[in-house]
Order: structure tokens, then sequence, then C-alpha cells
């Protein structure tokens, strides 16, 4: 007799269990998917720069290593104490490679002629102050430095420029949502999500300087503009 309570109670827990299942797969079945727009919403905020990058250096070379990494340290020596004189802190000096390597000739056939050895120190420098750009690039030269890779113009702080260019992208998704929900005849719901996506410029270099130019001749730099992008994507629900 007991059996055949517990069997009796197994079955209807086992009946309760799959009506239970089977109502919230109905639940599911029923429930309308949300109807949905999505729109892309972009901005560029153009901004004056206030620092620049550049990168300088010293490149020697010598029959013997020694040689020319002594000739190097030197050079490369008052090139930094320059930069630093003229008002750069010491801080914002990096160096960036450093390296010896030989180097082979070869004649028309392919074959190895000669060996010269080759030393090369680069520092990354930021100039905070854009007024003695010029000037350092002259004193830069004229100290000894052979190797200018470009320069890159910045803005130290971005934060202003890309909380501006934040409300600009989404204001410009919105004006996209409306246009559309109106043109289809709907309304515009509560925003589902947003993501966003920033950029910025890629670097403009002055082309990479001859070193063999008079250093009396003043550097002309023009910094220009540089820009912040913004992109959001916004889902909109519409009903």
């Amino acid at each position: 007799m007991r059996s055949k309570i517990i069997l009796i109670v197994s079955l209807i827990v086992l009946a309760l269990g799959v009506t239970a299942c089977g109502s919230g797969a109905l639940a599911q079945v029923e429930q309308p998917e949300a109807r949905t727009i999505q729109v892309t919403g972009r901005s560029q905020i153009f901004t004056t720069p206030d620092i620049a990058r550049i990168t300088v250096g010293v490149r020697t070379e010598g029959d013997e290593a020694a040689e020319a990494l002594t000739r190097n340290n030197s050079a490369a020596q008052q090139v930094i104490d320059m930069i630093v004189e003229i008002g750069v802190e010491e801080r914002d000096i990096q160096t960036t490679n450093f390296s010896i390597y030989l180097r082979y000739d070869y004649d028309e056939r392919g074959r190895p002629q000669s060996s010269t050895y080759v030393v090369e120190n680069m520092v990354s420098v930021t100039v905070r102050e854009l007024d003695i750009l010029g000037d350092m690039l002259d004193q830069v030269v004229a100290s000894g430095a052979n190797a200018i890779h470009g320069i890159q113009f910045e803005v130290d702080d971005k934060t202003a420029a890309l909380a501006e260019a934040r409300i600009e992208a989404v204001e410009d998704a919105r004006v996209q949502a409306e246009q559309l929900a109106q043109a289809a005849g709907v309304t515009l719901g509560v925003v589902r999500s947003i993501t966003t996506q920033t950029s910025y410029p890629s670097p403009v270099y002055l082309e990479q300087m001859r070193m063999d130019v008079a250093a009396e001749a003043g550097v002309p730099i023009s910094q220009g503009q540089v820009s912040v992008s913004m992109e959001v994507t916004v889902i909109y629900e519409i009903r």
C-alpha cells in the first residue's frame, strides 16, 4: 500500500513539472519580440594641438664597433644636452631605439666587399612649448643630430574634445533615428544599447630630413589642427 502511495505522489510531481515546463515554453513563444531600429551617429571635433612629439637621433658608422659607439655616445649626449638646454624637461626625453649592427656592402654579383659597423641612438622628445620647436630643430642639427624621423602634433588632454564628440555623435544618431521612425510611421522608444568607437587622426609627419642642410636656416613649422572622431551605434525600441 505504501509503495502505491509513493508511486502516485511521484506521478503527480512529474505531471506538475511537465505542466510548468510547458507553460514556460508557451510563455516564451507568446512573448512578442521587441521591435528595434539601429543607427550610427558620427562626429569630428577639431582642436588646436598643444604638444608635439618628435624623434631625433644620431647615426654613426665606423670600421670598428668601439669606434662607432664612442663617436655616437658623444654626439647623442650633445644632442640631449641641447634639447634640455633649450627648455625641454628630462622627463619628456625617452630613448626609443639603440642598436649596433654590421652592414655589408656587396658588388654587382652579390659578393660581400666590405663591412661597416653602424650605431643608432634615437630619442622621442615631447615638446610642450610649441614656439620653441623650430629653434629646437635648428639646434639639434647643429649639435650633431643627423636623423629626424617625424613630428606628430597632439592634444595633451583630450578629455574635453572627447566629451564634445560623444554628445554630438549621440545627437546625430538621435536625429537619424527620428527621421527613420517618422518615415516608417512608427514611434521612437527608449534606447536599448549604445556602443562607441573613438578614432584619432593618423600622425602627420614631416618628411624625413637630410641633415646636410644648413642649420642657420630656421625650420618653418605649421601645427595646424588635429581632430578627434567619435562613432556611436544606438539601438532604439520602436512602437
